[in-house]
C-alpha cells in the first residue's frame, strides 16, 4: 500500500492511493470464515475444475482524490 498527499491550498488538497494484494488461500465464501474452510491457491491450481478459473490471485486497486474544506 501506497499514498502521496499533496495540499494544493489552503482548502483544496490531493490524494493518490494504491493498494496490490497478492492471496495465498481463497477465501471461505462465508462472512468472517463461517461455513467454510480457506484453501491454498496451490492446492486449488493442482485440482483443476471449476473452483480454479474463479480464483482470485492478486488484487489492485487506485484511487485519486480531490478534497475541498470549507
Amino acid at each position: 500500500e501506497a499514498y502521496y498527499s499533496y495540499q494544493l491550498t489552503d482548502a483544496l488538497s490531493a490524494q493518490f492511493r494504491y493498494t496490490s494484494i497478492n492471496y495465498d488461500y481463497t477465501g471461505s465464501g462465508a462472512f468472517f470464515g463461517n461455513g467454510g474452510t480457506p484453501v491454498s491457491i496451490d492446492d486449488v491450481k493442482a485440482a483443476g475444475g471449476q473452483m480454479a478459473a474463479m480464483t482470485v490471485e492478486k488484487a489492485q486497486d487506485a484511487r485519486f482524490y480531490l478534497r475541498y474544506r470549507f
